[in-house]
């Protein structure tokens, strides 16, 4: 340990020495007066200077310049410079070097190029209404107070690579003809770019605590990719070409209000936006809008957003996003649309929203979702998606392939007045409070294949084809008659639905359900007792819910029995009664005249009398006493009192069934 100490201590000895020279040697400028540079300028003399402190003010408006109206016009027009500016002919470097007090460069255009490197501005520095000809290289310099650039027109191409504003700083009205360079700069007080325009822009690495870009116009591509913002204005500014904002950080930390906001509202986006990983701690303020192209918000991270009002007209990514609360209200999707695995932690607004192409919800996690007077004109895919709170897509209308498969709902969900135009599918899917689907429209077939409902409200609800199987639900409010010939056929959901109609005591709907359960069931078994037993069961009796049908059999057999076994009882049972005689007779002649010649021989045989029909009555009743003529009428006596009874009890016990309720 002694050996290395030993050595460690010449090292940091020479260390400290060149530190503290180097220090020294930063630090030695040599005085001079600014009325010294000024005359330089002022007789057109080159001005180079290095590590030299400029003491006094430096006002480019207290020497005499040439008017620029003393040179040729074409050469005036030619090179774009304004008549009425004084003219800085002199070409300016200055490195390492510090002004002392104010300096004022307005109204001036300068001919050559401008170099500034390493130079601290202590005090004001105002370049309004100047006119740069030529290249501007501001590399490493700090404004430490206010610096005013407004009015300004850059010509050529213009560099504040890793510059330092400390100060107000002011852009207003500014305009690079060619492209500028900010990247690595900082701004460390209000800046304003207000109604400036640019071509291609790079400010990159940059830093705002505070910065105003209204009306501003990017005529070419525009990179603000890993900046870190506190407040942002961008509002109504014009992005004509590319706009990068890649990693972009609008950090409450940095904010002089503490909130980070953003606003974007009004801007309009002429060609791709990327705002990928971009991190918006604040309010995102997006609302009026208009992105002509794709934009790119994949893996953001927001605050509160709100995107009310806003076009998208290309390829819309927001794939993982993280959104406190977001509105969409009113906003307009003309491209594809992606939200895949997207999070809405506090809120999403999307009512009067409308989908032109397709939109991906799938894998989204939602709090609070509002899809009120929406319309999805392509498909719409929510499937794996959770909604944590209250869920309204009332009133919506999807006009293609709907996907809620394996969909969770774990609060009030209302699909009321909602229209499904095409396939429609919520198998697995899950609602853990009330959902309501009344007054809605499945216009095609719809599937809840394997759905879990605790309570839910199909009330006046319209279905072309609706699967039901291995549905589980706690509640249905359903009318049978939007069911019953949509519904495919699955054995245990009808019975589940029958006794959910008992339980809400829709009992009509219960029978009306059950007699087309068994009419089903029957339909598909193969020929056997059982399939005889229940063809039976509902010609007599409807399966035990139609005591009309027994009636009706009850009438044929009557009928059939008293055209064919007791033909041979004549009128005699009406003698004494004149009138329902004659009108026997009259009954008898009014077939003679319907029924054809050829016909009359076979029909008239077995046409019921008066008398058979009372003796086939008493015998299906057992109300009356008959003593048959002969071994034929004395067997269908026998069968009919059979039938009687059995059909007489089958219409009690259905009427039964039918009247009395629990």
């Amino acid at each position: 340990m002694k050996t290395i100490n030993v050595i460690k201590l010449p090292i940091l000895a020479l260390f400290s020495i060149f530190i503290i020279t180097t220090g020294c040697q930063a630090q030695d400028y040599s005085e001079v007066r600014a009325n010294d540079i000024l005359k330089k300028i002022e007789n057109g003399e080159e001005v180079y200077l290095e590590n030299v402190h400029i003491i006094g003010e430096f006002n480019l408006s207290k020497i005499y310049l040439m008017n620029i109206s003393t040179l040729p016009k074409w050469w005036q027009i030619n090179e774009g410079f304004d008549e009425n500016k004084k003219t800085v002919k002199s070409r300016i470097e200055i490195v390492n070097s510090i002004f002392e007090d104010d300096c004022d460069f307005s109204n001036i255009q300068f001919v050559e190029s401008i170099h500034l490197s390493r130079v601290n501005f202590e005090e004001n520095v105002n370049f309004n209404g100047a006119n740069f000809q030529d290249y501007v290289n501001i590399f490493h310099v700090n404004f430490n107070a206010k610096v005013d650039f407004s009015n300004v027109s850059f010509k050529k191409e213009v560099d504040f690579y890793n510059t330092s504003f400390n100060g107000v700083t002011l852009f207003i009205n500014s305009n690079f003809y060619e492209d500028a360079n900010f990247d690595f700069s900082n701004f460390n007080s209000r800046t304003e770019f207000a109604n400036t325009q640019f071509n291609n822009t790079d400010f990159s690495y940059t830093k705002f605590i505070y910065v105003e870009f209204p009306d501003v116009i990017f005529n070419g591509d525009a990179d603000f990719s890993d900046v870190k913002f506190g407040d942002a204005y961008f509002w109504n500014a014009v992005f004509k070409g590319y706009a990068n904002y890649k990693d972009v950080s609008f950090s409450s930390n940095l904010s002089h209000y503490k909130t980070g906001d953003a606003y974007f509202s009004g801007a309009k986006f002429n060609r791709d936006v990327n705002f990928y990983s971009a991190n918006f701690d604040g309010d995102a303020h997006f609302s009026g809008a208009n992105f002509k192209n794709n934009v790119d918000f994949h893996s953001s991270r927001f605050g509160n957003a709100g995107f009310i009002g806003t076009i998208f007209n290309g390829s819309t990514s927001f794939y993982d996003v993280r959104f406190g609360g977001a509105s969409f209200r009113n906003a307009i999707f003309n491209g594809e649309t992606d939200f895949d695995s997207a999070e809405f932690n506090e809120y999403g607004y999307f009512d009067g929203s409308s989908f032109y192409n397709n939109v991906f919800f799938d894998h989204a996690f939602f709090n609070s979702a509002f899809f009120r007077d929406v319309n999805f004109k392509y498909i719409a895919d929510f499937s794996n998606t959770e909604f944590d709170d209250y869920t309204d897509f009332s009133n919506t209308e999807f006009d293609d392939y709907t996907d809620f498969s394996n969909t969770e709902f774990d609060d009030y969900t209302d699909f009321s007045n909602t229209k499904f135009n095409d396939y429609t599918d919520f198998s697995n899917s899950r609602f853990k409070d009330y959902a309501k689907f009344s007054n809605s429209n499945f216009n095609d077939y719809v599937k809840f294949y394997s759905a879990d409902f605790k309570k839910v409200f199909f009330i006046n609800t319209t279905f072309t084809k609706v699967n039901l199987n291995n549905i589980y639900f706690e509640q249905m409010k359903v009318n049978w008659s939007s069911l019953e010939n949509t519904m495919i056929y699955d054995g245990p959901t009808y019975i589940n639905l029958i006794k959910n109609f008992r339980n809400i005591e829709q009992y009509a709907d219960a029978d009306n359900a059950y007699y087309q359960y068994r009419r089903i069931n029957q339909k598909q078994k193969k020929i056997s007792f059982s399939k005889v037993s229940d063809i039976f069961m509902w010609l007599t009796c409807g399966y035990g819910v139609k005591p009309q049908n027994a009636l009706f059999v009850g009438s044929i057999i009557i009928l059939i029995f008293s055209c064919i076994f007791y033909r041979d009882y004549n009128n005699s049972f009406w003698v004494g009664n004149e009138k329902i005689s004659n009108m026997n007779n009259k009954f008898i002649k009014k077939i003679n005249e319907i029924i054809p010649i050829y016909l009359k021989q076979k029909v008239i045989k077995y046409a019921p009398s008066w008398c058979s029909f009372y003796v086939s009555w008493v015998s299906f009743t057992t109300l009356g006493t008959v003593k048959p003529k002969n071994g034929t009428d004395k067997l269908a006596m026998m069968l009919e009192s059979l039938l009687g009874w059995l059909i007489l009890a089958l219409f009690l016990v259905t009427l039964a069934n039918i009247m009395i309720r629990p």
